[in-house]
């Protein structure tokens, strides 16, 4: 793989780690009640996940070119 492949790794990794500690503090939220605020936590997690996976769709188009 190149560096720019291997970069786009790298940071998909970051991405899923802060995901899942986002997840947590979104259940830790609905879970102490706060309804709002866990919505609001939600709007953002979706707007992550949705970047992540158009990052991971980069990287799948670039392998399947290499591969090719």
């Amino acid at each position: 793989m190149n560096d720019t492949t291997e970069a786009k790794l790298a940071v998909l990794d970051a991405m899923n780690i802060s995901l899942g500690k986002i997840t947590n503090v979104q259940i830790r939220l609905t879970l102490a009640g706060e309804a709002d605020l866990a919505n609001q936590v939600d709007t953002h997690r979706k707007a992550l996940l949705a970047q992540i996976e158009k990052l991971q769709g980069q990287v799948a188009d670039q392998w399947t070119v290499k591969a090719a």
